[in-house]
């Protein structure tokens, strides 16, 4: 990414969420729209308007009335640091506070907008420049570079494949209970034992453990594009 460099603004942390969300509805290939923005945030179409137009006149989106919403460079810089901050805490509460996966992504909401340089540089040191959090997550680094994470969808993976679990494309805290309780995490090695027809359940030998899960969930789940030994 290229830098970008301008006077300060003076950012709330409701407009952080707002570009940090439009940022995650792009990278997943949702329409940033008032509909899908409203719905992701929990906040109302005529809210969503209004956050557009003011930072439609910061100069960190573009926004036409019923259009997409389109992020300025400036205004993904800016997503991207809050989302750095978001993963790296996540990853500091589960690796050095032994946090449960499943309640860090609350807590990171609370203080993502909170942390500054020196402590993020700190957490960042301390965990050897992480590249992604402990759902499988990229984190961005300091130049708002993020890192690639690929693989295939475990839905598609054919019976009898070796794989490994790299991502988690869910923050639903039952969702992660169940995943760790099965010990399907980032870096867990399955075997796609069955697949039952019309999208029934897959059938898993997770790190030499039986283990059943629906075809939905198994949607929601990125391992390694090629069998490993």
């Amino acid at each position: 990414m290229c830098q970008v460099t301008a006077e300060p603004l003076d950012v709330s942390r409701a407009q952080e969420d707002f570009l940090k969300t439009a940022y995650l509805l792009r990278s997943a290939g949702t329409p940033v729209t008032n509909s899908e923005l409203a719905q992701a945030m929990g906040v109302t179409p005529a809210a969503v308007s209004g956050h557009s137009r003011r930072l439609g006149e910061m100069g960190l989106l573009t926004y036409e009335r019923y259009q997409e919403v389109e992020l300025t460079a400036r205004g993904q810089l800016i997503a991207l640091e809050v989302l750095r901050h978001h993963r790296l805490l996540e990853l500091f509460f589960t690796e050095t506070l032994n946090l449960p996966w499943q309640v860090v992504h609350q807590i990171a909401e609370k203080f993502e907008h909170d942390l500054d340089e020196v402590l993020e540089d700190a957490i960042d040191n301390l965990l050897n420049s992480p590249q992604v959090d402990p759902h499988g997550d990229p984190i961005p680094d300091k130049q708002g570079r993020m890192p690639v994470v690929s693989g295939q969808l475990l839905s598609e993976v054919p019976e009898q494949a070796c794989r490994r679990v790299v991502r988690v494309l869910s923050q639903e805290s039952d969702v992660l209970t169940w995943l760790g309780e099965i010990g399907l995490r980032p870096g867990a090695p399955i075997v796609v034992k069955e697949k039952l027809p019309f999208d029934g359940p897959v059938r898993l030998d997770v790190n030499g453990r039986d283990a059943v899960i629906g075809h939905d969930l198994a949607q929601r789940l990125l391992v390694s594009g090629t069998d490993e030994q």
